[in-house]
């Protein structure tokens, strides 16, 4: 068995959120782990609509909506991109925003 990576789980969810005139949220579940590199696959979220085009989402965890990703956790954090960074959700519901 190898040791926990920053106290990550297989079965956790992490949390991207980015955008420039909007924000998007991503989330993602460890599916497999080593001593130095974690593996996720993005899951699907739930929107709840609080206003025109903001509210509230929540992840999907049973539903996987695109194939595995593996990096290094660092500091908290995993690059699932270019322009994005995932770190541990913290259970809350995220703000999201939708530009027309």
């Amino acid at each position: 068995m190898y040791p926990i990576v920053e106290n990550v789980l297989i079965g956790q969810i992490l949390c991207a959120s980015w955008g420039y005139e909007q924000t998007n949220v991503d989330f993602y579940i460890v599916t497999k782990q080593t001593d130095k590199m974690v593996e996720v696959v993005p899951i699907a979220c739930e929107k709840q609509y609080t206003g025109d085009m903001y509210g509230m989402c929540t992840p999907v965890p049973d539903k996987i909506i695109g194939g595995p990703i593996r990096r290094r956790f660092k500091n908290g954090y995993i690059k699932v991109c270019s322009y994005a960074w995932a770190k541990m959700w913290n259970g809350m519901p995220q703000t999201f925003t939708e530009y027309a």
